[in-house]
């Protein structure tokens, strides 16, 4: 088979090529032949002009040259998309219309690239912006030959309000702004075009929202709203279509109109009886564009009454008293379902306004059983508008009591009383005796408040068997209101107490605490003893009981003397944890050792040495640390053991001691406080050299009169 050659066609190009050279060769439908590009070469495109990266790019060949301009960031705000010139070196300059793109995509194919291509993106020529009723306002760029109608189209066409009888257009021309008004009808109708000018403006207005040619008919009618009106229609017209209902007041009806400045308004009063009956009178006005014609109701100037039932009834309700006013309790009862079985029976009542007082009621009671069951006597009183009335429950006026138990209880609480309720009965509504209930010692208390007497607290002891049932002399008692009942917790009980030991002992776990006092050591016993790999002095005890923490101990001390303080009471939820023995000494702050090793062995600014039994704090800075750095502090010299404890440098007259090192301890060099040195302007004084000499012959002269005053009293 020879060799083709589609160097320079584009995809589809070169498969259409390819297919029919193929027929040559081999039968095949057209839909069973398919060219895919699965590796493509890079090439170097130039772009230049007013982008935002200018410059060469190396992108693939399969790329367009849409994808390009992305490559270069796209043409700038003042760069061109209509006129971008695709230049190759012996053909001749493509011009690539982006707004040709945006509307067929297809043809992004056609600008297929090649090698040291360039693309040049000129500055836009006519650049003409579009705002108000259009669907895409926007500045566009137009070309030679298109006009007001491209500029349109580009921006999606104008809205559905749009006014197309008066656009304007705002243009420079000379030193001066003046403004063009195009009518679109006129340019459609004509078939003539508009031409347009770099840095025009086109506004579109929206067409008045004023409908000129409606009216509109409310109230009582059965088809309120507005309704368009032609020429010569009158009110009986609008009458018709709203259709008067049958309570409409026809003898007078409202028509509001627009003054002739179509902002202001005015009423006019209209006779609807008179319109109706004769259509041709002078009543049966025109109607105007904005008419409303307002037609009212007898039901707007009558008065409503209704009366209220709530409380104790089965369905409380709000209806309506006609005008008769002869409507019952009774009546009102049945309107609501009639009373509850919780109803008070004894009395309810009618709250009432008073005419005089529009803010106050009138009580006025009634007996409910009366009325339920002889309607028409006197309790069963008449309504008037407005009445309220209120059947109370019974259990308004009852008092709610409650037993309180506590202590060994599963479920302690409150629980309501009632003379029906045992002990028994309230222990088990507690969730009966928890196993550590001390059965013998149950604790009574009740309130005294008979008679009147001041308030007093009683007390009784109570005991029960395994059912609950009381025992003794219990077996009469009766709870009362109030009464509070505390199951004891039984002596001395508690469950197993437990421990964890961890870490080098024979036999790590959780251990319980078999006695009251019982020790560490002990519990190391039980716990077959340290290994051999123990490190007793890194011992930790960690005392979750009250959020305590870590205890410091000396478990070495705790071991080899049982009656050491060390060898301390354990309680529930200790934690002890002996490592394995670390024979690593750490070193940190500040010494030189940043001089010595390089950055990855210096971690996190420590070192790690061997340990040498015996060796002080110094030892190991000077043989492992190089020494103590300019800044270091040795009174700030401390040693973490690996129990925690700290211990410091110390001063011996003259001399410094520095703590012993223990296996698994860690060396801290803290650094000298640094001093901030303030300068401060002291005022130089000029000295005075004849006020020195002259005091200083004062002196003299003082000393040799005291001499030879000596001499003389010799």
């Amino acid at each position: 088979m020879p060799r083709f050659y589609i160097g320079g066609l584009t995809i589809a190009k070169a498969e259409e090529l390819l297919a029919s050279r193929m027929r040559n060769y081999y039968y095949f439908q057209k839909e069973n032949f398919e060219l895919t590009v699965t590796t493509a070469r890079t090439l170097n495109v130039n772009i230049v002009g007013e982008v935002f990266t200018n410059g060469t790019f190396n992108i693939s060949a399969v790329n367009t040259a849409f994808n390009a301009l992305v490559a270069a960031g796209g043409p700038t705000d003042l760069g061109s998309v209509r006129k971008i010139q695709l230049l190759r070196a012996g053909k001749k300059p493509v011009t690539i219309d982006v707004y040709q793109y945006l509307q067929n995509p297809v043809i992004s194919q056609d600008y297929y690239l090649a090698e040291n291509d360039f693309i040049n993106v000129p500055v836009a020529d006519k650049k003409i912006t579009i705002q108000g009723a259009v669907n895409r306002p926007f500045k566009y760029e137009l070309i030679e030959n298109e006009t007001l109608t491209d500029l349109i189209r580009y921006a999606g066409g104008l809205t559905a309000d749009a006014l197309k009888s008066n656009i304007q257009v705002r243009r420079i021309e000379g030193d001066s702004i003046r403004i063009i008004d195009v009518n679109l009808y006129e340019l459609e109708k004509n078939k003539s075009l508009f031409k347009l000018y770099n840095g025009d403006v086109v506004t579109i207005n929206v067409i008045n929202t004023l409908i000129k040619n409606e009216a509109s008919i409310s109230g009582a009618v059965e088809n309120p709203g507005k309704y368009a009106i032609t020429q010569n229609d009158k009110l009986s017209d609008l009458i018709n279509k709203g259709k008067l209902l049958d309570h409409a007041i026809t003898d007078i009806a409202y028509l509001k109109r627009y003054n002739d400045d179509y902002k202001t308004i005015r009423y006019e009063f209209v006779n609807i009886h008179n319109i109706l009956s004769d259509p041709s009178s002078t009543a049966n006005l025109e109607l105007q564009r904005g008419d409303e014609l307002i037609i009212s109701s007898k039901a707007d100037f009558s008065d409503t009454y209704t009366v209220k039932v709530s409380g104790a009834v089965r369905k409380p309700v709000n209806f309506a008293l006609d005008n008769g006013k002869n409507l019952k309790v009774s009546d009102a009862l049945f309107f609501a379902g009639g009373p509850r079985e919780d109803a008070m029976q004894a009395f309810a009542f009618i709250f009432r306004k008073k005419e005089a007082d529009v803010k106050s009621y009138e009580y006025i009671s009634f007996n409910l059983k009366n009325v339920l069951e002889h309607p028409g006597s006197a309790d069963d009183i008449s309504l008037e508008p407005g009445d309220s009335l209120m059947i109370y429950s019974r259990n308004n006026y009852a008092d709610q009591s409650f037993i309180h138990v506590d202590g060994a209880v599963r479920n302690p609480g409150d629980f309501i009383y009632n003379p029906s309720l045992t002990f028994k009965d309230v222990l088990l509504l507690a969730g009966g005796l928890r196993q550590e209930a001390a059965m013998d010692k149950i604790d009574i208390y009740r309130l005294d408040f008979s008679n009147n007497n001041a308030t007093q607290v009683l007390a009784a002891k109570l005991s029960v068997d395994e059912n609950l049932n009381l025992k003794n002399a219990g077996g009469n008692f009766q709870l009362q209101p109030f009464d509070q009942i505390f199951v004891r917790t039984a002596p001395k009980f508690e469950l197993q107490r437990n421990i964890k030991v961890m870490g080098e002992v024979n036999y790590p776990g959780t251990y319980a605490l078999l006695g009251q006092n019982t020790k560490i050591e002990s519990i190391i016993k039980e716990a077959g003893g340290t290994t051999e790999e123990a490190f007793l002095k890194g011992a930790t005890l960690k005392r979750t009981k009250d959020n305590l923490g870590y205890v410091i101990i000396d478990l070495q001390k705790a071991i080899k003397d049982p009656r050491s303080f060390d060898n301390i009471i354990l309680q529930e939820g200790d934690e002890i944890y002996i490592p394995k023995i670390n024979n690593i000494v750490t070193i940190s702050g500040a010494t030189k050792a940043s001089e010595l090793y390089r950055t990855e062995i210096l971690e996190q600014g420590k070192i790690h040495a061997p340990y040498r039994k015996g060796e002080r704090a110094d030892y190991y800075i000077d043989q492992y640390a190089g020494g103590f750095a300019k800044n270091a502090a040795r009174n700030k010299i401390s040693v973490i053991d690996a129990s925690g404890k700290i211990t410091k440098a110390k001063n011996f007259l003259f001399f410094k001691t520095y703590p012993k090192v223990g296996p698994g301890s860690e060396i801290v060099v803290g650094y000298e406080d640094v001093k901030v040195k303030q300068d401060k302007e002291k005022e130089k004084e000029d000295v005075k050299w004849g006020d020195i000499l002259a005091n200083s012959i004062a002196q003299a002269t003082a000393i040799l009169s005291l001499i030879l005053l000596i001499q003389n009293v010799n």
